[in-house]
């Protein structure tokens, strides 16, 4: 077999014996050595990466300067040394997080590069199973100033998942400066006009900022004016045909401000100012036009709503029904049977009465209320 297939096939086999990946590194290393050639080039990079990307933390952290060694130091090997570099960054101190945070923020980047190494940071978390403290928590924050989406999506997940930041922790960096900068990123985001997850996965991670240590109002209003910039254009957008790439970027789009809404509007604004957006943005198009996932995005919108603002009830039937195809029908009424069950009411069974409900959503509505 190829030695660019054997190397990492054994160093995965060696699973976590640290005895044995002591010992392939010692003979990798003699044969690294004497070796050259293309042919060995390609296998010292396979087998790094395997390295790099399965063996134990603590092999990794043994052995950190010699596998550093090994790899040598070229642009084409960035992504490889990204890896390592990421999974030890919370190792082995400040000068190891100075390298990563430069990999990751600095301006012409690569963003694959850049992607990796917070990839494998935030997955170190898991894997050390720590708590992120304050002075961690806010050098991730300090890493959501990369340019790249991707490197900036997965330094958010981290910083939302309750199982690797405390509330406490959270509470602590976003009432010290942390939510406006989170805030600030999203604007960057949705500034740069590309339809990606960054904003959507930033508006969840103020809302759960605002659960922890509520944000002021003035924060949560430019919150949802920014991602309602994007929304108000889907009516636009969703005049002419769209192929799936177009839908997709509309759903996302949608999607994002539905967040906004359901997550953090309700619980830090008025019903003024919630029920104002939805006005402004529903209107004028169909779901259908879009994709089903838009669709489920309005049923969630619309129970959520509803089960905060009673009087949102009378808008749904008498102004945004008449005029709405399909899928919004059919997301006014599934929303109002599913509220229903928790505050009684008749509205549902009224819509599925009215002459203008389609039959297959007539029946979908009684099948709900009697079930």
């Amino acid at each position: 077999m190829e030695p660019r297939k054997v190397w990492p096939a054994v160093i995965q086999l060696a699973g976590a014996d640290l005895d044995i990946h002591d010992a392939l590194l010692e003979r990798f290393t003699r044969l690294d050595q004497v070796r050259d050639g293309n042919a060995w080039k390609i296998a010292r990079n396979s087998a790094l990466k395997t390295w790099f990307d399965t063996a134990p933390l603590e092999f990794l952290q043994q052995h950190a300067l010699a596998l550093h060694a090994l790899l040598p130091a070229a642009a084409k090997n960035a992504r490889i040394r990204a890896t390592l570099d990421g999974r030890l960054a919370l190792l082995l101190g400040d000068e190891a997080r100075k390298s990563l945070g430069r990999t990751v923020v600095r301006p012409g980047s690569d963003p694959l590069t850049a992607s990796e190494a917070t990839r494998s940071l935030c997955r170190s978390v898991a894997e050390l199973d720590i708590v992120l403290g304050v002075a961690e928590a806010n050098w991730f924050l300090d890493l959501l100033a990369t340019p790249h989406s991707g490197a900036a999506t997965e330094i958010t997940r981290a910083l939302s998942d309750e199982a690797q930041l405390s509330d406490a922790v959270l509470a602590s960096v976003a009432s010290s400066g942390g939510a406006i900068l989170v805030r600030q990123r999203l604007e960057q985001a949705v500034s740069v006009g590309r339809s990606t997850d960054l904003p959507a996965t930033l508006v969840a991670l103020l809302a759960r900022m605002n659960r922890v240590a509520p944000l002021p109002q003035d924060e949560s209003r430019r919150v949802l004016d920014v991602v309602m910039g994007p929304a108000l254009r889907i009516s636009e957008r969703a005049a002419v045909p769209l192929d799936q790439t177009a839908q997709n970027e509309l759903a996302t789009d949608f999607g994002c401000w539905v967040t906004a809404v359901s997550q953090l509007a309700l619980f830090s604004l008025s019903a003024t100012d919630v029920v104002a957006s939805v006005h402004l943005v529903l209107p004028g198009w169909d779901p259908r036009q879009i994709g089903n996932r838009v669709e489920r995005d309005m049923i969630t919108l619309l129970i959520a709503v509803l089960h905060h603002h009673q009087e949102f009830a009378n808008w749904l039937v008498t102004d945004l029904w008449p005029a709405a195809g399909p899928g919004t029908k059919w997301a006014i009424a599934e929303a109002f049977a599913v509220h229903e069950r928790r505050r009684p009411g008749h509205r549902a069974l009224t819509l599925a009465q009215s002459p203008d409900c389609p039959p297959a959503l007539a029946r979908r509505i009684r099948h709900l209320l009697r079930h």
